[in-house]
């Protein structure tokens, strides 16, 4: 519904912050010069919609429909308040990550029902911020490639300029030397830009360059989790537009695949047994499998409420900067919230996402069904392996999935709504 309370130049606001807000995951945790960019148009956006938000007067409605939403803030609020009382020197910080996505995905929810949002906008926004991390990733590889910097120099470069430690490491193929450049928010070209190769106003052609830069992205990134997510999407990628290939074009592509595999057969087939079975990948699972095994101790010692929220292993700190924060996420949330907090909280939280989108998902196609699934069991399985849940970088990956299926959801209305016309149409004439 166009809601006649907001004017023009107020939607105009927020959607020029929340575009602004969108483009700012450029950056790899959204920080330039030490300047807090993403936060700067978080508390904008945040402002502006407070703002329309009493100005709409709609709070029953909203609360009315929001209880599970309610019951999961409370629950998280009081979890927060009796860990800081008993002593939980990081339980505001924990609190904060943990909910600070929440927050943004419920109220960019209740505006996109207003239909205050122009997701248009917003869908060509997310296209090239994505692009340009794309591009970005690309350009870095060639001037390491090229010998134009060095691997020292590079890590110290994202600490002045992009104030983050980043994840690198080298790997060598024959004679080159590749660096692995990775941020938090990689995620999200991962596991967004798929659902743009569906969009039937992009050409075939664009379509093959955006998936071939996509894997590019993929191996630059060299995370054994979105290799798999990437391939995931392209079978389910091929199965969709299989039947829209020629003969001619299938016969030419299989055979031209078996007819230079003797060029990237070996190199490929090195990197994936470098990233999934080196003596570098065991050592990253025994820090897992170690993990594990304290954490598990721990839950057994604390099993119903847990050790407090932001609670950690002191002898067993994974960051500095935040100590409850492991790779093995969901036994950290049973660790300090107990079963009875992991299921209030952390259920409650994946409960409302999965309720939420599902209201935009269902009256999608078929294959804007199965990548969201595909997508939403990515989610899920990634605290088992890596932190998910913490954090505005890794948040938006859900944000992403609730702004996409809801612009497909209109799209299709628009469509069906043009062919009753033009149906209507013919019968007039």
């Amino acid at each position: 519904m166009d809601n006649k309370n907001v004017n023009t130049i107020e939607k105009n606001w927020l959607n020029t912050i929340f575009c602004l807000y969108i483009l700012s995951y450029v950056l790899p945790i959204g920080k330039i010069f030490n300047i807090p960019v993403q936060k700067i148009c978080i508390c904008l956006f945040v402002a502006v919609s407070g703002y329309i938000f009493i100005k709409l007067n709609d709070w029953k409605s909203i609360v009315r429909t929001s209880k599970l939403e309610i019951v999961v803030l409370i629950s998280g609020a009081l979890w927060c308040v009796v860990s800081w009382l008993q002593g939980c020197e990081y339980s505001v910080e924990c609190a904060s990550l943990l909910y600070l996505s929440f927050i943004m995905f419920l109220i960019i929810l209740h505006l996109i029902k207003e239909n205050l949002l122009d997701l248009h906008k917003i869908m060509r926004c997310l296209f090239w911020m994505m692009l340009a991390k794309i591009i970005a990733k690309i350009i870095l590889e060639v001037i390491f490639l090229c010998k134009l910097i060095q691997y020292e120099v590079l890590y110290q470069l994202y600490i002045q300029i992009f104030n983050v430690e980043a994840i690198m490491m080298t790997m060598k193929l024959g004679s080159l030397t590749f660096v692995r450049v990775q941020s938090t928010s990689d995620i999200l070209v991962i596991g967004l830009l798929p659902f743009f190769l569906l969009l039937p106003e992009i050409r075939r052609s664009k379509k093959f360059w955006l998936t071939v830069l996509l894997a590019i992205y993929t191996m630059i990134v060299y995370s054994r989790l979105y290799m798999v997510e990437f391939a995931s999407f392209m079978v389910l990628l091929l199965l969709f537009e299989w039947k829209y290939i020629s003969k001619k074009v299938r016969y030419i592509g299989i055979g031209g695949a078996v007819l230079t595999s003797f060029i990237w057969f070996k190199p490929i087939f090195k990197i994936v047994q470098y990233r999934f079975f080196s003596a570098k990948v065991v050592e990253s699972d025994s820090v897992r499998q170690i993990q594990i095994q304290e954490l598990t101790k721990g839950i057994s010692e604390a099993p119903l409420f847990g050790h407090g929220m932001g609670s950690y292993l002191p002898n067993l700190i994974r960051s500095t900067t935040a100590p409850f924060s492991y790779e093995a996420e969901y036994l950290s949330f049973l660790y300090q919230f107990g079963l009875i907090g992991f299921v209030m909280i952390i259920l409650g939280i994946i409960s409302v996402y999965i309720k939420e989108i599902w209201q935009y998902v269902k009256y999608n196609n078929i294959q804007i069904k199965l990548f969201t699934l595909l997508c939403l069991a990515w989610m899920l399985a990634r605290p088992i392996f890596n932190p998910s849940f913490y954090g505005i970088q890794n948040g938006f990956y859900v944000i992403g999935l609730l702004l996409i299926n809801a612009y497909f959801n209109i799209e299709n209305n628009n469509s069906k709504m043009v062919k009753v016309q033009d149906n209507l149409g013919a019968q007039i004439r």
